[in-house]
Protein backbone atom coordinates (compact mmCIF):
# COMPACT_ATOMS: atom_id res chain seq x y z
CA UNK A 1 0.00 0.00 0.00
CA UNK A 2 2.61 2.49 0.63
CA UNK A 3 4.43 1.93 -2.57
CA UNK A 4 0.71 2.39 -3.73
CA UNK A 5 0.36 6.03 -2.16
CA UNK A 6 3.88 6.95 -3.42
CA UNK A 7 3.09 5.64 -7.23
CA UNK A 8 -0.12 7.80 -7.17
CA UNK A 9 1.27 10.78 -5.04
CA UNK A 10 3.85 10.68 -8.28
CA UNK A 11 1.46 10.22 -10.45
CA UNK A 12 -0.63 13.09 -9.39
CA UNK A 13 2.31 15.07 -9.36
CA UNK A 14 3.52 14.55 -12.76
CA UNK A 15 3.40 17.15 -15.15
CA UNK A 16 2.34 14.11 -17.75
CA UNK A 17 -1.22 13.29 -17.71
CA UNK A 18 -0.21 10.44 -19.39
CA UNK A 19 1.57 9.47 -15.69
CA UNK A 20 -1.77 9.14 -13.73
CA UNK A 21 -3.52 7.38 -16.69
CA UNK A 22 -1.21 4.59 -16.84
CA UNK A 23 -1.28 4.51 -12.73
CA UNK A 24 -5.27 4.10 -12.98
CA UNK A 25 -5.68 2.02 -15.93
CA UNK A 26 -4.22 -1.27 -17.41
CA UNK A 27 -3.79 -2.95 -20.80
CA UNK A 28 -5.27 -6.54 -21.21
CA UNK A 29 -5.86 -8.47 -24.34
CA UNK A 30 -10.04 -7.34 -24.00
CA UNK A 31 -8.67 -3.57 -24.05
CA UNK A 32 -7.96 -1.35 -20.90
CA UNK A 33 -9.72 -2.26 -17.55
CA UNK A 34 -9.38 -0.24 -13.78
CA UNK A 35 -5.69 -1.73 -12.32
CA UNK A 36 -7.71 -0.72 -8.46
CA UNK A 37 -11.39 -0.46 -8.89
CA UNK A 38 -11.36 0.34 -4.53
CA UNK A 39 -8.78 2.84 -5.64
CA UNK A 40 -10.82 4.38 -8.59
CA UNK A 41 -12.97 4.98 -6.30
CA UNK A 42 -11.55 7.10 -3.53
CA UNK A 43 -10.33 9.37 -6.38
CA UNK A 44 -13.72 9.30 -7.79
CA UNK A 45 -14.27 10.60 -4.24
CA UNK A 46 -11.77 13.17 -4.61
CA UNK A 47 -13.43 14.50 -7.82
CA UNK A 48 -16.77 15.01 -5.96
CA UNK A 49 -14.76 17.24 -3.32
CA UNK A 50 -12.81 18.98 -5.97
CA UNK A 51 -16.30 19.76 -8.08
CA UNK A 52 -17.85 20.82 -4.57
CA UNK A 53 -15.12 22.97 -3.92
CA UNK A 54 -14.96 24.28 -7.33
CA UNK A 55 -19.09 24.92 -6.71
CA UNK A 56 -18.20 27.01 -3.45
CA UNK A 57 -15.36 28.79 -5.48
CA UNK A 58 -12.62 27.59 -2.55
CA UNK A 59 -10.78 25.79 -5.37
CA UNK A 60 -7.20 26.43 -5.28
CA UNK A 61 -4.94 26.48 -8.19
CA UNK A 62 -3.15 23.26 -7.46
CA UNK A 63 -6.58 21.49 -7.02
CA UNK A 64 -7.47 23.06 -10.38
CA UNK A 65 -4.22 21.09 -11.70
CA UNK A 66 -5.70 18.05 -9.70
CA UNK A 67 -8.86 17.48 -10.95
CA UNK A 68 -7.29 18.29 -14.24
CA UNK A 69 -5.57 15.27 -13.97
CA UNK A 70 -8.01 13.03 -12.66
CA UNK A 71 -10.77 13.88 -15.50
CA UNK A 72 -8.25 13.38 -18.08
CA UNK A 73 -7.05 9.99 -16.77
CA UNK A 74 -11.10 8.88 -16.89
CA UNK A 75 -11.37 8.87 -13.01
CA UNK A 76 -14.74 8.25 -13.58
CA UNK A 77 -14.98 5.84 -15.84
CA UNK A 78 -13.11 3.47 -13.72
CA UNK A 79 -15.03 4.24 -10.80
CA UNK A 80 -18.15 2.45 -9.77
CA UNK A 81 -21.43 3.37 -11.20
CA UNK A 82 -22.20 4.85 -7.20
CA UNK A 83 -19.47 6.52 -7.44
CA UNK A 84 -20.17 8.26 -10.97
CA UNK A 85 -23.81 8.66 -9.84
CA UNK A 86 -22.19 11.08 -6.64
CA UNK A 87 -19.78 12.94 -9.13
CA UNK A 88 -22.40 13.40 -11.74
CA UNK A 89 -24.30 15.25 -8.74
CA UNK A 90 -21.70 17.13 -7.37
CA UNK A 91 -20.85 18.77 -10.95
CA UNK A 92 -24.30 19.39 -11.35
CA UNK A 93 -24.73 20.76 -7.54
CA UNK A 94 -21.15 22.98 -8.43
CA UNK A 95 -22.31 24.13 -11.67
CA UNK A 96 -25.65 25.21 -10.37
CA UNK A 97 -23.94 27.33 -7.67
CA UNK A 98 -21.36 28.60 -10.13
CA UNK A 99 -24.51 29.69 -12.25
CA UNK A 100 -25.90 31.60 -9.15
CA UNK A 101 -22.71 33.42 -8.46
CA UNK A 102 -22.75 34.63 -12.23
CA UNK A 103 -26.05 35.80 -11.86
CA UNK A 104 -25.49 37.63 -8.77
CA UNK A 105 -22.07 39.10 -9.99
CA UNK A 106 -24.00 40.31 -13.20
CA UNK A 107 -26.99 41.64 -10.95
CA UNK A 108 -24.11 43.77 -8.91
CA UNK A 109 -22.71 45.09 -12.16
CA UNK A 110 -26.01 46.61 -12.60
CA UNK A 111 -25.94 48.91 -15.47
CA UNK A 112 -22.91 48.11 -16.77
CA UNK A 113 -23.85 45.00 -17.57
CA UNK A 114 -26.03 46.11 -20.19
CA UNK A 115 -23.59 47.64 -21.80
CA UNK A 116 -22.96 45.10 -24.61
CA UNK A 117 -25.17 42.42 -25.67
CA UNK A 118 -22.71 39.87 -24.82
CA UNK A 119 -19.56 38.96 -22.44
CA UNK A 120 -16.28 40.09 -24.53
CA UNK A 121 -18.11 42.16 -27.06
CA UNK A 122 -15.82 44.11 -29.14
CA UNK A 123 -16.31 46.88 -30.58
CA UNK A 124 -14.49 47.95 -33.73
CA UNK A 125 -12.39 51.15 -33.41
CA UNK A 126 -9.59 52.38 -35.28
CA UNK A 127 -5.98 51.46 -33.90
CA UNK A 128 -3.39 53.67 -33.21
CA UNK A 129 -1.55 52.74 -36.98
CA UNK A 130 -4.91 53.74 -38.73
CA UNK A 131 -6.36 50.24 -39.64
CA UNK A 132 -9.72 49.32 -37.98
CA UNK A 133 -9.94 46.55 -35.34
CA UNK A 134 -11.72 45.03 -32.57
CA UNK A 135 -8.39 43.95 -30.35
CA UNK A 136 -8.11 45.86 -27.28
CA UNK A 137 -4.27 47.15 -27.11
CA UNK A 138 -3.02 48.73 -24.05
CA UNK A 139 -2.01 51.67 -26.17
CA UNK A 140 -5.68 52.79 -26.33
CA UNK A 141 -5.48 53.46 -23.01
CA UNK A 142 -2.92 56.00 -22.92
CA UNK A 143 -3.32 59.37 -24.74
CA UNK A 144 -1.63 59.69 -27.51
CA UNK A 145 1.02 62.12 -26.91
CA UNK A 146 2.53 59.93 -24.28
CA UNK A 147 2.04 56.96 -26.41
CA UNK A 148 4.03 58.01 -29.24
CA UNK A 149 6.79 59.18 -26.77
CA UNK A 150 6.53 55.96 -25.40
CA UNK A 151 7.02 54.20 -29.16
CA UNK A 152 9.62 56.79 -29.75
CA UNK A 153 11.77 55.03 -26.91
CA UNK A 154 11.43 51.78 -28.43
CA UNK A 155 15.06 50.53 -29.72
Amino acid sequence: PATNVGNLKRALLSPEPLDLFQYVWKATKDGLEPRSEWVCDRLAECVMLLFERSGEMKLLGDEKKVLDKLLKAQILDAAAIAARARCHQAATRALALLETHLQLRQAQLGVVASFTCEVDFRVPHRARDGRTTTLVHQGDAIPAKYWDWLISRVP
